[in-house]
């Protein structure tokens, strides 16, 4: 069924923390790389946010649904655990998505085509989770 509690936090995380940083990252990108279909900063761009990127968002997402279910003990654990394999498989999704994004897409709105991304990702998760 479902899962209130948890739609309130990851909305909550989207709105708080995930939004706001995909605003400043993109501009962060868009000014260190600015040439958009020239192919080494489109590399640049896709390479930094699945390295430095992803992981910061995977932990800050770990860190965010446990502190909101009074569970901080097991931040650390989690992080250690299911980061790699989270990112590995993520990889699968967000690397094609992030080539059509800086490719493709005008950095005005880059985070809204991102956000659209995320949740077809999240459903996914979701539906595997629930199956």
């Amino acid at each position: 069924g479902w899962d209130t509690a948890r739609t309130g936090r990851q909305l909550s995380y989207g709105l708080a923390f995930y939004g706001p940083l995909q605003h400043y990252w993109y501009a962060f990108l868009a000014q260190q790389f600015p040439r958009a279909t020239h192919v080494p900063s489109f590399l640049g761009k896709v390479g930094l946010n699945q390295l430095v990127l992803g992981p910061v968002v995977l932990s800050s997402l770990f860190a965010w649904n446990l502190a909101l279910q009074g569970r901080p003990q097991e931040i650390g654990g989690k992080i250690r655990r299911d980061i790699m394999p989270s990112l590995y498989t993520g990889w699968k999704f967000w690397v094609p998505a992030s080539a059509v994004n800086f490719w493709l897409v005008p950095l005005n709105y880059q985070v809204l085509y991102m956000s659209s991304a995320g949740l077809v990702w999240s459903t996914y998760l979701s539906l595997c989770s629930s199956t």
